[in-house]
């Protein structure tokens, strides 16, 4: 079973790695605006991203991984769940996930970095045809000093991926119009999100680095993300880097720095079995990856939280008084009466 799954992560990357293929020949390069290149900002924050598509989750998909990416220059960068409990503490994480003003003296001071970078995405995956899935991913961000507001980088750029084939039979039609909605809900988001903030992040101005450079990160990818764990399952993490590193992953609190085996050139895959007493209602998986003089990167999930747990089950008849704790969660819910007012 664990085989089946390497060889699946890799038939994903193998498509991912072939993807500059598909773009349109039309598609034009990045052209971003550079205003400083040297004295460079040391700390930087970037801010949830507005979301200006009819997809949920695109903010959340395109800031994590532009996260990722940015990860690895030479920055000292906030973690996205830091930077969002402090927002939401000082009531600014609705004015900024909403697009709206916010001076980057105030955020500045308030996150304790010397830059913020805001985003809004503006496009992560059309359908045109049923059986044609044509993704897309745009974003508009930029750099901005806190000191004084002025920019030192910005750049709107869109990606274009054209997938599917022409079926040749009515079999065919019906697995092709199966794969292709299957991998534009979630694979083709990834995909397209990954290539976008990769692009955008190569033209982002680096200072120079302080040590040697420290390990790529493609992809992580496991099982866990849209489900209940219990106890018995078990949870299998596979990550794409460079190769010969050394290699780990964690769901803190719950799983600190677990190793992972190189089982072919810079495909690391680690597994879990959940325990009895494993609880977690909201995890957040991260990646590490280090070289043998420990200078290390990071990747944060994409994919979603990590819910491990027997659930609780809530009774019959709930009272006024019934607290939910996160102690006791998950809850397991076997039926629900609303009762709206007036009713």
């Amino acid at each position: 079973m664990k085989n089946l799954f390497i060889a699946a992560l890799l038939a994903i990357f193998m498509v991912t790695g072939s993807v500059s293929c598909m773009f349109r020949i039309l598609e034009p390069s990045p052209a971003p605006t550079v205003f400083e290149e040297e004295k460079l900002p040391y700390k930087v924050a970037i801010l949830p991203f507005a979301n200006k598509t009819s997809n949920p989750e695109a903010g959340t998909i395109v800031r994590k991984m532009f996260y990722n990416f940015f990860s690895s220059l030479n920055y000292r960068d906030l973690e996205p769940f830091v930077i969002d409990e402090n927002l939401k503490a000082n009531h600014l994480y609705a004015d900024v996930t909403g697009g709206k003003k916010v001076s980057p003296r105030k955020l500045g001071q308030l996150l304790g970095v010397d830059a913020v970078i805001y985003g809004e995405v503006i496009s992560l995956g059309k359908i045109y045809a049923v059986v044609y899935s044509d993704n897309q991913a745009g974003l508009k961000a930029r750099m901005v000093r806190c000191s004084n507001a002025k920019p030192v980088w910005e750049l709107e750029h869109t990606i274009h991926i054209e997938e599917g084939d022409v079926p040749l039979s009515p079999i065919g039609l019906a697995a092709t119009v199966f794969m292709t909605a299957l991998s534009h809900k979630q694979a083709t988001h990834m995909k397209a999100a990954s290539e976008l903030c990769m692009q955008m992040i190569a033209t982002m101005p680096n200072p120079p680095g302080v040590s040697e450079p420290s390990p790529k990160i493609q992809a992580l990818v496991h099982n866990g993300a849209g489900k209940l764990l219990q106890p018995g399952d078990s949870i299998k993490v596979a990550m794409i880097g460079d190769k010969n590193q050394v290699a780990s992953w964690s769901i803190p609190p719950l799983i600190e720095n677990l190793p992972m085996k190189e089982k072919k050139p810079g495909v690391y895959i680690g597994a879990y079995r959940i325990k009895a007493r494993d609880r977690l209602a909201h995890g957040r998986m991260v990646g590490i990856l280090r070289s043998k003089r420990g200078v290390g990167s990071q990747w944060m999930d994409t994919l979603g939280p990590v819910r491990i747990g027997r659930p609780t089950v809530l009774p019959p008849v709930i009272a006024n008084d019934y607290v939910l704790t996160i102690e006791k969660s998950p809850y397991l819910v076997t039926g629900a009466l609303v009762v709206k007012p007036g009713v």
